[in-house]
């Protein structure tokens, strides 16, 4: 069949397709450190295996395609980073499973390929309105499709014989795995069976009053000598940096004050001559807002806001709107990120306030892809001058300033400069002096080294005598609510109802509605050990005193209600199936970051690398099955 439908290709109708590695079931945030010894024309390395730059700009198109197809046209600089990401992901993935697929030879021969047409077309066909019936997949009219030679097949017979292999690769990892009866009963408990507790808390803040207690500065001392680890100062750092902030440049600039200007030409062109009405002039600029605004919100309704009540718009729209006349198009407006048009169909006053109903045509001002390429690039070409002449020298030949950062923890580090965890660290361990490469934060690429290193530091106790005197009384009172806590314990124990114990104490008993184990009980909170501790118990069963946090609780168990089976949507075999499904995703997760790990990925993609080879990390989270 394959080779006929070859044959008989006459013309392409349709259609786009992603590259199957932005397709993959596949898909993980990695965290890979790059490194220098850059090749000419190669970004990176798995194992000896390059990935050319041709490859990686291939897959970056491919990602962006997808990326705005998924999320709309958003073109700013976190949707570019997070694409460049996609892409490198999606050939890392690719080139570790495709090895994987070769090694266990689970090729694919042209019957299977044929038949997966047949009987399994990818979401991106079964969208296609060409083999639609009532805006529904039609799979006759798609099967009569593939015999008729005025489709060309062949870009949905390479994503097939492309992805087959990896989908039989992921069969053949799962296919160990299984769920018992009884281990889907215990899961499906664990995710639906609720319970529902009464429990008297003890909380040092609010049920302990303010202690009258004045410590002598024997007994502070004391504490502090058993509890010196609590009152260490971890090392900081004060850090010299330069900052290339990632800003729109004057051609982003001009591009969004040109949309702007296209647009309103546009509808001065459309209205030149005619009638000069509000109807003609609104339907003028309807069109223009369809076809150039940049307002996800409002740009389908023809930029409409409906009535506006004056001083509801910031600055100069507001005052433009309310000074405009009724029928007229604004001038272009400047805000502080956006050019903006106006157009007043109406004004009224309601209850003493001026309103009038608007449109607007909006045109950001936003960072371009190439604009983020040449501020990394600036940034990388810095932090490499920096490396060889040092900071000061690299600032004066590129005449930048520098500026100074109070002391800092790495936490500290990473939240100041808006930069990941992993990298903040990184540059924390270098040495006193020694520039860092350009480290990418959420707002600017940043070139940084430490200058004054503040080591690790037990104060002495009359540095902190305050911060003593407080941490004694906190733990004073934490230790008269964990007593008074147990006191209702103890009398429960003594064969009191859990009512009479918390009154002779003056607490409260509160009783839950039925939660799960994922709930956020009101009162309680969520993931804790109360409600870990409620599911391991009996109805009518009270507990002892379980510490939550800085507090205390005893609990009841009124009662347990067991899973619905038809809430959860249907009869157990079918459960039992979603939860093998589950298990398998889990495992091969886990199959999966293993052979990352296993794995020696070299990332060139900048020049200014924090050096060396390394072994790939273990994705913090996953998820499996998921396209772009």
């Amino acid at each position: 069949m394959l080779a006929q439908l070859r044959r008989n290709t006459k013309i392409i109708l349709w259609v786009v397709i992603v590259a199957f590695v932005g397709l993959m079931f596949f898909v993980w945030g990695m965290n890979l450190r790059r490194s220098g010894g850059v090749e000419a024309g190669v970004v990176g390395k798995i194992g000896s295996a390059r990935i050319t730059l041709d490859e990686y700009r291939n897959e970056v198109a491919n990602q962006r395609a997808a990326y705005y197809q998924e999320k709309g046209n958003r073109r700013d600089a976190q949707a570019e980073a997070e694409i460049e990401q996609r892409a490198w992901n999606s050939i890392i993935q690719n080139h570790l499973l495709m090895k994987q697929v070769n090694q266990e030879r689970l090729g694919v021969t042209d019957e299977e390929v044929t038949l997966e047409m047949q009987a399994n077309p990818p979401a991106f066909i079964r969208s296609q309105p060409v083999f639609q019936t009532d805006s529904a997949f039609d799979h006759n009219k798609y099967l009569a499709a593939l015999s008729d030679p005025q489709y060309d097949f062949r870009p949905l017979e390479a994503y097939v014989r492309a992805t087959l292999p990896l989908e039989k690769l992921q069969n053949y990892v799962a296919a160990g795995v299984r769920v018992t009866d009884d281990e889907a009963k215990l899961m499906l408990s664990m995710l639906d069976e609720k319970a529902t507790i009464s429990y008297v808390a003890v909380r040092p803040l609010a049920d302990i009053k303010e202690t009258n207690e004045q410590p002598s500065e024997t007994e502070l001392n004391s504490y502090y000598s058993s509890h010196t680890a609590d009152f260490k100062t971890p090392e900081t750092r004060k850090f010299r940096y330069v900052q290339f902030p990632k800003a729109p440049s004057s051609e982003d600039e001009q591009y969004a004050k040109d949309r702007i200007d296209d647009a309103r030409n546009s509808i001065l062109a459309e209205t030149e001559g005619g009638p000069g009405d509000v109807a003609s002039i609104d339907k003028a600029f309807t069109e223009a807002a369809q076809d150039y605004s940049d307002d996800e919100l409002t740009a389908k309704q023809g930029g409409d806001l409906g009535w506006v009540r004056q001083g509801q718009m910031r600055g100069a729209l507001d005052s433009v709107a309310f000074r405009l006349d009724v029928g007229k198009v604004s001038d272009i407006i400047r805000t502080e990120a956006s050019y903006h048009l106006l157009l007043v169909l109406e004004k009224r006053t309601t209850n003493g306030a001026d309103e009038a109903r608007l449109k607007h045509i909006m045109a950001k001002v936003e960072m371009s892809p190439s604009t983020l390429e040449q501020i990394k690039n600036d940034a990388a070409e810095f932090a490499q001058l920096a490396a060889s002449k040092g900071l000061d020298k690299a600032c004066e030949e590129k005449d930048l300033k520098v500026q100074d950062s109070p002391p800092l923890t790495a936490t500290q580090l990473a939240s100041f400069f808006r930069i990941q965890p992993a990298t903040a660290e990184a540059i924390f361990k270098k040495g006193k002096m020694e520039p860092s490469h350009a480290a990418e934060g959420a707002q600017a690429f940043t070139v940084m080294e430490a200058t004054d290193i503040m080591e690790e530091r037990t104060p002495a106790f009359e540095e902190i005598k305050d911060r003593v005197r407080q941490a004694y009384l906190m733990n004073v009172r934490r230790e008269k609510a964990r007593e008074i806590a147990s006191g209702v314990a103890q009398g429960v124990a003594q064969g009191k109802t859990l009512e009479a114990a918390a009154a002779a104490w003056n607490l409260n008993l509160t009783r839950t509605e039925p939660f799960a184990v994922t709930a956020n009980v009101p009162g309680v909170g969520k993931d804790n050990s109360v409600i870990a501790h409620a599911f391991t118990m009996v109805p009518g069963q009270t507990s002892g005193v379980i510490e939550n946090g800085t507090d205390f609780f005893v609990i009841r168990l009124e009662g347990l209600t067991p899973p619905d089976l038809k809430a959860l949507g249907g009869n157990f075999g079918q459960l039992k199936q979603s939860l093998l499904m589950t298990k398998q995703q889990a495992f091969v997760t886990d199959w999966y970051s293993n052979l990352l790990s296993q794995a020696t990925i070299l990332d060139n993609r900048t020049s200014a690398g924090t050096g060396g080879t390394t072994k790939g990390k273990r994705p913090s989270s996953g998820s499996l099955y998921t396209g772009y």
